[in-house]
């Protein structure tokens, strides 16, 4: 590994699943600059955290926002002492901004990479992506103004890929990620696009607060209405009373943002009121489905989005953020309180996006 004086601070912020990976760049990365640090996120109720810390100088995060400024323009302006980088796939980065609010602070540039990236043992999303090590030296060479001093790490970079795909074609091994094949996209439902569609999400009541563990109770139901984008948002007292404040916690809550609506007798009421006759109720998956009155079920279709998503797309996804990261699409403001307001804004993006995709 060549060792290489930089005068920028690099800061990589990993998602704990990527510090395993035995091709992760971002080790080789700090390993050769002299001014580096790499933090690994710590797992809290299910996401990934770092401590927010603050620089001495000027800061930025690398990180595709709409409003992030080109790295060539502020590389003009007065030097940049720290610079921060999300490392993993492109949706654990996504993940890793989402779950630490602090870093939306931060001022954000982006790059425009002149060349694919050279990454061939992980393949990128798309060829305009780069892995975190590829990065890091392009913004370097534009902010220090010396693009030559950093190609000898990008040449080991290189060579790395380069011994790694000779020894699976030696041995005959398969890569350690195995990419689906992609089947040829397919029809989106014409709901989407064409009918009176009602996006709903919710969140069930905890088990505790519950008469019959074994019957689902929501909590809190947000829908909105696609076209207008108009929002409704109530929450629903379990029948053995409140949740406990760590419940509210994992929810993404407090308890001044609960004011409750009625008993669980009056969710019901609540979606008839919402619903007109000929509208199409859309969900994100299956879990929200089950929570909605049978009634409803009967009296509305229904088409679930990341079944339509995954049907176009021939493969998987994870959650709405994982594929807002997928198809490079902006996060949204959440629609309501907590973490139902902010997937159910995911949820609507997609299928706002879904409906414009060719028939």
């Amino acid at each position: 590994m060549p060792q290489i004086d930089n005068r920028t601070e690099v800061v990589v912020l990993q998602h704990p699943r990527e510090r395993t990976h035995p091709f992760g760049s971002a080790r080789m990365l700090v390993s050769a600059l002299a001014r580096s640090r790499l933090l690994v996120a710590s797992r809290q109720d299910g996401r990934a955290i770092f401590e927010p810390f603050t620089s001495s100088g000027r800061v930025a995060l690398l990180y595709p926002r709409p409003d992030a400024k080109d790295l060539c323009e502020l590389a003009e302006q007065a030097p940049l002492d720290q610079l921060i980088l999300l490392d993993g796939t492109w949706a654990q980065a996504h993940r890793l901004y989402c779950d630490n609010p602090w870093l939306s602070a931060l001022p954000h540039v982006q790059l425009r990479p002149e060349r694919p990236s050279r990454y061939k043992v992980r393949r990128e999303p798309r060829p305009e992506y780069l892995s975190t090590l590829e990065a890091a030296i392009s913004a370097l060479g534009i902010l220090e103004g010396d693009s030559d001093r950093f190609e000898p790490l990008l040449t080991v970079f290189e060579r790395m890929n380069d011994e790694q795909l000779e020894r699976r074609r030696s041995t005959g091994d398969s890569p350690r990620v195995r990419h689906r094949p992609q089947r040829s996209s397919r029809s989106v439902p014409e709901a989407l696009s064409k009918g009176r569609v009602v996006l709903v999400y919710a969140e069930a009541a905890e088990l505790a607060t519950r008469a019959d563990p074994r019957r689902p109770e929501v909590l809190q139901w947000v829908a909105t209405r696609m076209g207008t984008g108009e929002v409704e948002e109530a929450f629903f007292r379990p029948s053995r009373g409140d949740p406990s404040p760590a419940y509210l916690a994992r929810l993404g809550l407090e308890g001044e943002d609960v004011e409750y609506h009625a008993s669980q007798d009056g969710a019901l009421a609540w979606l008839q009121r919402i619903l007109q006759p000929e509208d199409v109720i859309a969900v994100w998956n299956g879990s929200t489905l089950k929570l909605l009155p049978d009634e409803l079920r009967r009296r509305h279709d229904a088409i679930q989005v990341k079944a339509a998503y995954c049907n176009l797309r021939g493969g998987r996804c994870g959650d709405p953020a994982d594929v807002l990261a997928q198809e490079a699409l902006p996060t949204p403001p959440p629609a309501g309180a907590g973490r139902a307001g902010q997937r159910l804004a995911e949820a609507h993006a997609i299928a706002t996006w879904l409906a414009k995709q060719p028939k």
